[in-house]
């Protein structure tokens, strides 16, 4: 298998965007490449399961805003690394060119035009994602009520985690109709400001260009 994934990265390769289809200039992968065994010396598997778990829930960013998608480029009002605001821009400027459109870069800039999960499994090999919910919560389930008998409570006192077994209708939308004006002013107020911060930067671009 590590033999496999060597000889992988050396051969595999991907035409580059825009060029056209005789040209030679493709994508590959770098040097930058470690394959290892994992074995059970040194507790090599759960090492290696720690650092998975790691990376494959670490955010790019700490500060959590690429969290949503954007309407207006990159966000000049926060402050990115400039490896990631470098990512983001590229992606929604690489977005409206016709591969990017296909590509939907610009839906995705927020995760750098990339729209899948760092992990692939084999259903016959491993398990799901929904089957691994399930389990977390029965377990979060069975620890709550086990809890609730040693405390003397109730199974329906005990918060389990927001889950709920019964749903009632309580309403939809504002209350009232000076909640609902405040709420879109707020949203439109952050709209114009995101925009009007996008536009400046644009200009300062093009003085830059000239």
């Amino acid at each position: 298998m590590a033999a496999a994934l060597e000889l992988a990265a050396r051969r595999v390769s991907a035409p580059l965007a825009g060029v056209t289809k005789t040209s030679d200039d493709r994508v590959r992968w770098g040097r930058e490449l470690d394959v290892a065994v994992v074995t059970d010396k040194d507790a090599g598997r759960r090492r290696a399961a720690a650092y998975l778990a790691k990376y494959s829930t670490k955010s790019t960013e700490e500060t959590g805003v690429l969290d949503h998608r954007l309407r207006a480029g990159g966000p000049d009002a926060l402050d990115l690394p400039a490896h990631l605001r470098n990512l983001v821009e590229s992606a929604w400027r690489l977005g409206d060119e016709d591969g990017g459109r296909e590509l939907r870069l610009r839906a995705w800039a927020h995760t750098a035009g990339y729209r899948g999960h760092c992990l692939t499994k084999s259903r016959r090999f491993s398990t799901t994602f929904a089957t691994l919910r399930a389990i977390r919560q029965e377990w979060t389930v069975a620890e709550k009520r086990a809890g609730a008998r040693l405390t003397n409570e109730t199974v329906s006192d005990v918060d389990t985690d927001g889950i709920v077994s019964v749903w009632t209708f309580v309403g939809m939308g504002y209350t009232t109709a000076g909640d609902a004006w405040l709420a879109e002013s707020i949203a439109e107020d952050e709209r114009l400001a995101r925009r009007s911060l996008y536009e400046e930067r644009q200009d300062a671009q093009a003085e830059t260009d000239r």
